[in-house]
């Protein structure tokens, strides 16, 4: 059996470090290993993980767990120490050793850990994980928005880490703008497959372009002045645990909805519920965002339709709709004294009733809800 949390993994992770380094030792001629530790990082993931109610093996479920920018395989070889079946992916073109590494530590360990290649920047595809696991990468990437994508197209849970800035290197404030930094080549650590430095703010609107909710972010470092050229005394990074949004897979579905479509769209009734946890401080501003399908059948039978919505019992705004089509209905929730999900009350002014076609009553077809920080 696999160990259940994420405290017992780190528990192994401190007598498993000794392991792995006596194997690096004893092939220091073979291969340039690469020279940042990752395994006395992974506590900075305990708030991420402590922020679900699931298990890590809960989180990761019964398939393998992929490991993004694997290196040297530390963490996979960790994960499969610890009893967990993994994938481990990276490009040769840009580790650090061509994954001679990760492979020379798979003989050395007698690991069935499974090596995985692929040119993140361009197309590709994974087969179905429950959990993908990207530590370290994005701002490696050109293209992160495409990552990111590509990962939501096969994964219920992303947890990741990537390095964040509040202001420019010259002082100027970026966060909470939805912004990234674009290095120049050689500008970070003379190192030119540095690309992206998103500020908190773009890191969630990118996620959330990409197909996934925020469940939980940590931020280490300088949280108040980082910059995206710093190497130290400014540096901030940002570790965070995302769920899937499609099929509404990112919130708990309460009363009045009817069964996923084919495309994972739900149709309602005049009244229906969820619960939507989101990725901020008490008393942070937020804003709610729904997605939907407004049925020409409905519009040409019903006429307009008013949305309503209540947020832990607080009215907010309502919104109508005269025509048929693709919808957005964004509202401006009142601040909540207290972290947790959030109770979400919808209401419609009317909804078909069953009739001979459809022995259902129907409202509106839901493709999305979000709840983000403004």
């Amino acid at each position: 059996m696999p160990i259940s949390t994420w405290s017992g993994i780190l528990d192994l992770a401190a007598s498993f470090a000794s392991s792995l380094q006596a194997a690096k030792a004893r092939m220091h001629d073979h291969c340039s290993w690469y020279p940042y530790e990752t395994l006395s990082n992974l506590t900075k993931l305990t708030p991420v993980f402590g922020a679900s109610a699931a298990s890590f093996e809960e989180l990761a479920g019964a398939g393998p767990i992929l490991d993004i920018g694997a290196g040297d395989g530390d963490l996979s070889f960790l994960l499969a120490q610890a009893g967990y079946a993994v994938h481990a992916l990276d490009n040769p073109a840009t580790n650090f050793n061509g994954m001679r590494g990760l492979r020379l530590l798979a003989a050395e360990l007698g690991s069935n850990v499974q090596i995985l290649e692929a040119n993140l920047d361009r197309d590709f595809d994974l087969e179905p994980y429950q959990l993908v696991l990207c530590l370290g990468v994005l701002y490696h990437l050109k293209s992160p928005l495409h990552l990111l994508e590509a990962i939501a197209r096969s994964a219920q849970y992303c947890v990741l880490s990537t390095r964040v800035a509040r202001q420019s290197p010259e002082g100027l404030r970026l966060d909470p703008q939805p912004l990234a930094y674009l290095l120049d080549d050689s500008q970070l650590n003379r190192d030119n497959s540095n690309y992206w430095i998103f500020t908190p703010a773009g890191l969630r609107r990118l996620a959330r372009r990409a197909g996934w909710s925020t469940l939980h972010v940590a931020y280490y470092g300088d949280t108040r002045t980082s910059n995206p050229l710093s190497l130290e005394q400014h540096d901030e990074r940002a570790y965070v645990l995302l769920k899937n949004r499609k099929a509404l897979a990112n919130v708990e579905l309460l009363s009045g909805w009817h069964d996923a479509e084919q495309s994972g769209w739900r149709w309602t009734r005049r009244e229906f519920s969820a619960l939507a946890t989101v990725a901020a401080e008490p008393g942070a501003s937020l804003q709610l965002q729904v997605q939907f399908f407004l049925s020409g059948d409905v519009i040409r039978r019903l006429g307009p339709i008013t949305l309503r919505c209540r947020a832990e019992g607080r009215p907010v705004e309502q919104a109508s709709y005269p025509e048929a089509g693709d919808m957005v209905y964004r509202a401006a929730l009142p601040a909540l004294p207290a972290e947790g999900p959030i109770l979400l009350q919808f209401s419609l002014d009317k909804a078909l009733p069953p009739g001979e076609l459809d022995d259902r009553e129907l409202g509106i077809i839901v493709q999305s809800i979000d709840v983000s920080p403004v």
